[in-house]
């Protein structure tokens, strides 16, 4: 296993990155001045997980049972919308090969 932490401003993808995720954490940095928003490609404002200022939100894609199907969600496939200066931090717990 690996871990990667970083931040994503603006909107877009979190990270372009091919790893595959076992677990995902988004936090909603605690000055920001309004919401922001976690999901896939077709994330927005009234579309995907609203996080409000210093809120976090926690994504399994582990599936212990199955082994190697484990994180077979990539990191490239989550999106945020930051607008407004706002920030979102993220932590991921990836599959190491």
């Amino acid at each position: 296993m690996k871990i990667r932490i970083g931040t994503a401003t603006g909107g877009g993808k979190v990270v372009d990155s091919n790893d595959p995720v076992l677990v995902i954490e988004f936090h909603a940095r605690s000055d920001n001045g309004g919401s922001v928003y976690v999901g896939m490609s077709d994330v927005a404002e009234n579309n995907g997980r609203e996080l409000p200022p210093g809120e976090s939100f926690t994504i399994d894609c582990s599936i212990t049972d199955t082994g190697r199907s484990s994180g077979s969600v990539i990191l490239s496939k989550f999106y945020v919308v930051a607008s407004g200066g706002n920030k979102v931090d993220y932590t991921a717990i990836i599959r190491g090969d």
